[in-house]
């Protein structure tokens, strides 16, 4: 009761620039009301924990399903958060339910109000659940055919549920899932039929999930696959000034074979993905309302994977206020296979540790299966990169100044055949930090 009663004293619901803290509220308070048996207290926080969550799950996740604070390993805490919770006012009695739902908004004597009764229940009709449903199939789309997810933004690997286990099958060696978004691959499959299968080893996070919900599924349709081609605005028509041409020639051309062009453009990633390859270009909002909280300098930033090895990598957070210059090392746009204009950042990191304006205001001009093209402002002129498949080849090209190549424009070619003359032509030397405060090779 203690619990409850803190967390509805203790609500992070700023009007605005609320984020993950406000869902994990929110799940707290479900989980706090439906431990209590049926009184008015506890079903005054079922009722605007139930309220809530159906508002903000439309919010905190885009009609594409990417969650809002521009991190890819946020959005699978953020989807924990509101999964679980879903499952949960499913499968309560309706009894219950409707007796939450039939209380008086003035009984709720804190902000943000509680919506005059009677409120509907179920509560999460099909629009907070269709978000959901995306988000699920979002994470599935940002796991590269290794298993490890596209780590776009901060993580501070944090998760509401660790059920699956954390050894191997002797209980001999911890098991490395910090990128692996598995774990809510098989939670989601729990409510809603999956894309792809979820991994074996997470089984329990499906039946706990389903069990959560008393065995109902949610009556939805399935939401439509992100769309492509897709066409945006033109970069600017001027000479460029300077060309790098990068030629990375892959060891089997045939890997770049079966693949399918997915847009995010709500989240801001946009994915050539195959059985064996994954590239992933990130180009949109910083996210949060604006205020880049979670986000990097990463735009027009690539990662590559190609047969399970990868060609560029983001990498990862390293920590946050503990080291504040290690930090920043890691937002910079020089930690990224991004676009370079010397040692100039596209955004500026000095206004503090979770801030990052979008000064870049990046944006896509074309996308489908063969070639990308996108550019943004953060230098103070237009940079643009070019993503096409030539051949045997993947060629990134990036474009500053302008679009336009002309006689006057300096270009910079070079031939790259492995992971490692690409991570030395552009200083990709940072050691690789696939969780908070984690390091490897």
């Amino acid at each position: 009761m203690a619990h409850g009663r803190f967390l509805a004293a203790h609500l992070e619901w700023p009007p605005r620039r609320r984020g993950n803290q406000y869902l994990a509220d929110l799940a707290g308070l479900a989980f706090a009301a439906a431990y209590r048996p049926s009184g008015d207290e506890a079903d005054l926080w079922l009722a605007f924990a139930a309220a809530q969550l159906a508002a903000e799950i439309p919010r905190q996740f885009g009609p594409d399903g990417g969650g809002f604070e521009a991190s890819t390993l946020y959005h699978r805490l953020s989807a924990e958060l509101a999964l679980y919770p879903a499952a949960l006012l499913l499968g309560l009695p309706e009894a219950r339910g409707q007796a939450a739902a039939a209380l008086p908004a003035k009984r709720w004597r804190r902000r943000p109000p509680l919506d005059t009764a009677p409120r509907p229940w179920p509560p999460l009709g099909p629009r907070a659940l269709g978000r959901l449903a995306a988000a699920i199939r979002f994470a599935a789309d940002v796991t590269k055919p290794s298993g490890q997810a596209a780590q776009i933004g901060d993580t501070d690997s944090g998760r509401l549920f660790k059920l699956a286990p954390a050894f191997d099958l002797d209980g001999a060696a911890p098991l490395e899932r910090d990128l692996d978004l598995g774990g809510l691959l098989a939670a989601g499959a729990g409510l809603f039929d999956p894309d792809r299968p979820p991994p074996a080893w997470a089984a329990v996070e499906t039946r706990i999930v389903a069990a959560l919900a008393g065995g109902r599924r949610p009556a939805l349709e399935r939401p439509a696959p992100p769309p492509h081609p897709l066409a945006g605005e033109p970069p600017p028509d001027r000479p460029a000034e300077r060309v790098v041409r990068l030629r990375l020639r892959l060891p089997d051309p045939t890997a770049l074979d079966g693949r399918l062009a997915l847009a995010y453009p709500d989240f801001g990633l946009y994915l050539w993905r195959g059985p064996r390859l994954f590239l992933a270009l990130r180009c949109g909002a910083v996210g949060r309302d604006g205020t880049g909280g979670h986000a990097h300098n990463d735009q027009l930033g690539v990662e590559l994977e190609v047969d399970g090895v990868p060609w560029a990598r983001d990498p990862g957070t390293g920590c946050y206020t503990p080291d504040l210059a290690l930090r920043d090392r890691y937002r910079s746009v020089l930690a990224h296979f991004a676009p370079r204009d010397g040692a100039a950042e596209p955004g500026r990191l000095d206004l503090g540790p979770f801030r990052l304006e979008d000064h870049a205001d990046a944006r896509l001009a074309s996308f489908d299966a063969t070639a990308i093209v996108a550019w943004h402002r953060g230098f103070g002129r237009p940079v643009v990169r070019h993503l096409r498949v030539e051949g045997a080849e993947l060629l990134v090209e990036d474009r500053l100044g302008g679009d336009r190549v002309g006689p006057a424009t300096r270009i910079e070619t070079h031939v790259i055949e492995s992971p490692a003359a690409l991570v030395a032509l552009w200083g990709l030397d940072l050691p690789f930090s696939p969780g908070y405060g984690r390091f490897s090779t």
